[in-house]
């Protein structure tokens, strides 16, 4: 009789187990969603800016993040150029150079952070950022 007794209690306990776990997964689920919902709704505000603005914010955003070369020069003219075709929150961007400089203030290669963390939370949003190739630092090595 106690091994009946014992069988059904951890019997009961995964079934609790496993039934707690499921909701808190789809509360987890729903929790995503929602803050998927909220950062669009922060970010995706669309604002119009002239070629001169974009210019200055361009050579911000070089001078921020310290482009040395060329390829990052291109880069953060593809990005100024997708926020200024309204394809990229600007807010985004600025969020993401902040970050860069609140965490890694001292580090001498900012660029590299920058990149990662845009790449992030542009995927969080869906939105695409163009390629940027890594081996560029390996090649000026040699």
């Amino acid at each position: 009789m106690r091994t009946v007794t014992k069988t059904l209690f951890l019997l009961a306990m995964i079934f609790v187990t496993l039934t707690s776990y499921t909701s808190a997964q789809t509360t987890r689920q729903a929790d995503t969603r929602q803050a998927q919902a909220t950062e669009t709704a922060r970010f995706g505000q669309a604002q119009s800016f002239s070629d001169l603005s974009l210019a200055r914010y361009e050579q911000q955003l070089n001078a921020i993040l310290r482009a040395r070369l060329q390829e990052e020069r291109d880069f953060v003219a593809a990005i100024v150029r997708m926020v200024g075709d309204g394809k990229l929150p600007r807010n985004l961007v600025d969020t993401s150079f902040g970050w860069v400089r609140k965490r890694r203030a001292y580090t001498n290669y900012p660029f590299i952070y920058f990149e990662r963390v845009l790449r992030l939370q542009a995927a969080r949003l869906g939105i695409a950022i163009p390629a940027f190739d890594f081996n560029i630092y390996q090649r000026r090595i040699r």
